[in-house]
């Protein structure tokens, strides 16, 4: 006889249970599908990998520079051995150092290039991926919503952009998600509590992928524990030594900044954040806010150029069908919490993901810096994914018949799967050849310095002084990095520079930086390098470099 309570309330879409239990067959079915993804999402992101983004911007090169330097004098290009902060612009200009460390073994057997400067950011971003289907599946005791998940982030405009970015921050979602996976397997499941080990060596090295991860790390270390409290009283060893070991791990760059905060982290701080500031914590409140916004979600996304191609565009840093499954993924999530006591941990947990990712990129500006908020965004991914599972388990099995029911769900799935690859094909379109041709893009990642590299490097000993212009920023990493300059010789050679300033140098070896109309022109065996100033007086034109569509970014004269 039917239980017709239980049938009604079968019907209600959001007591849909989450658990799944595959067969053999599913499972196997499941990994297949799953290897599929991650196929797809290789080829996505190494299509075209040196042409988009057109060129490399200053702190991709200076990752570059100073990964070539260490494969070659075990010192970061200003002569620091082993640094646990890596220098970049002067002193203030000081960067986290793994996706340095990262990059070495790339450019030290490779050699230095655009392609082994990002390949760190390529191999980490699909290394995610499957971390996003352990995580998931194992959460929910369902391998189907991982695999959602999983497919989620492959297509995500978000995730896409920043497996082709050599920026530090691209390195965050990988640590934080592979940290949290460990903890609850360590906290929940007898077999794997061994792994504590692993899970502190992850957590102390995450403290050197970004400066967010000094404040995001130990709250999510803490976050989970208390969340499973009754599991951490039993595993509180495991749990001390997971934060022993990461403390000795991560003791080298919290002493170093200890010691620099005069030089770094007060002058840092107070150029990007707003806690001095009068109105600091209303303009906190105020970015918290807009991090969640339909604007920056699903219509602009990130308005800076070179950090996700939301400005010309008008794209948001998820695609539009994940409206409709956040929102399903959001609302039985809440409501699950208050109606039933199943998941509840898993389920605050995920929910605390989401509410977390805004906070580094609140308390600073600019507004609307994705790069800031990239930390957390497996658990958007992961909440679509449930609302995608919720959504298909909501429809009765028996209206009018299982036949028509079938089909119905089949449809649905069908109809939305063709919407999803239209709109990931529209993006891929737009990404693939429009954003790379965007004239602000040129100017944004400083499109010619690899051809004006290229000539200086060839045509120096023709020269005793080069001028280079200072109308862009950084000119003297890209020198450094298309040149291969000998990180030895830098490092020992004086230099004419000011390192309180941001990454102010003005002169090394040859190598003359100032604004166009400062340079000398009456000097002889000189070679000059314009930006978009007019013909320089009694100077013969060598080379104009043109972006590709024919505007002129840099002029060499002689």
């Amino acid at each position: 006889m039917i239980d017709t309570n239980q049938t009604r309330d079968n019907r209600i879409l959001l007591f849909s249970e989450l658990s799944f239990s595959p067969t053999e067959k599913q499972t196997r079915v499941i990994h297949r599908i799953l290897l599929i993804i991650m196929i797809l999402s290789f080829f996505l992101r190494i299509a075209f990998f040196n042409q988009n983004p057109p060129a490399l911007n200053q702190d991709e090169a200076m990752h570059g520079v100073n990964a070539y330097s260490i494969s070659r004098t075990i010192k970061d290009h200003r002569g620091f051995f082993l640094p646990a902060q890596m220098h970049g612009f002067g002193n203030i200009g000081i960067v986290s150092p793994l996706y340095t460390y990262l990059t070495v073994p790339f450019v030290g057997i490779f050699g230095l290039s655009e392609t082994t400067t990002r390949l760190a950011a390529l191999l980490i971003n699909l290394a995610l991926l499957p971390v996003v289907f352990l995580f998931t599946g194992n959460l929910f005791k369902n391998r189907i919503i991982g695999l959602l998940a999983t497919g989620l982030s492959g297509l995500n405009p978000w995730h896409l952009h920043y497996s082709r970015i050599a920026h530090e921050a691209t390195l965050c979602p990988f640590f934080f998600l592979l940290f949290c996976l460990l903890l609850y397997l360590i906290l929940t499941k007898e077999n794997y509590k061994k792994l504590f080990p692993v899970a502190g060596i992850i957590l102390g090295l995450s403290f050197y992928t970004y400066q967010v991860a000094w404040v995001m790390s130990p709250i999510l270390f803490l976050f989970t524990s208390v969340l499973f409290f009754k599991e951490s009283i039993k595993r509180y060893k495991e749990l001390l030594f997971i934060a022993g070991i990461a403390f000795v791990i991560a003791l080298p760059i919290l002493f170093t900044n200890v010691f620099a905060r005069e030089t770094w982290m007060e002058s840092r701080l107070a150029s990007v954040a707003y806690f001095d500031k009068p109105d600091g914590f209303l303009m906190i409140l105020k970015n918290f806010f807009y991090y969640f916004s339909f604007d920056f979600l699903f219509l602009k996304g990130d308005m800076h150029i070179w950090t996700l191609p939301g400005n010309a565009q008008r794209y948001g840093m998820f695609h539009p069908y994940m409206i409709v499954f956040l929102t399903a993924g959001i609302t039985y999530l809440v409501i699950h919490l208050i109606a039933r006591k199943k998941m509840r941990r898993e389920i605050i947990l995920t929910l605390g993901m989401i509410v977390l990712y805004a906070l580094p990129a609140s308390a600073t500006e600019p507004i609307g810096w994705s790069l800031r908020a990239y930390t957390l965004i497996p658990a958007f991914h992961i909440t679509g994914a449930i609302g995608i599972w919720v959504l298909i388990k909501s429809i009765p099995a028996d209206l009018i018949s299982k036949k028509i029911s079938s089909f119905i769900t089949l449809s649905l799935i069908a109809i939305t799967g063709l919407y999803i690859v239209f709109q990931a094909v529209v993006f891929f379109y737009n990404y693939y050849t429009v954003y790379p041709a965007l004239p602000e893009n040129f100017g944004a990642y400083q499109y010619g310095m690899k051809e004006v590299g290229e000539y200086i490097k060839e045509n120096e000993d023709n020269y005793s002084k080069i001028y280079i212009t200072r109308d862009i920023n950084q000119p003297f990493i890209y020198i450094l990095f298309y040149t291969h300059y000998d990180p030895l010789t830098y490092q020992m050679i004086e230099k004419d520079e000011n390192p309180l300033e941001w990454g102010a140098v003005f002169q090394f070896d040859r190598y003359y930086f100032m604004m166009d109309k400062e340079m000398p022109l009456n000097e002889p065996d000189t070679l000059f390098i314009t930006r978009w100033s007019a013909p320089l007086q009694g100077k013969k034109l060598l080379k104009r470099i043109t972006d590709p569509m024919g505007d002129t970014q840099f002029q060499i004269w002689e």
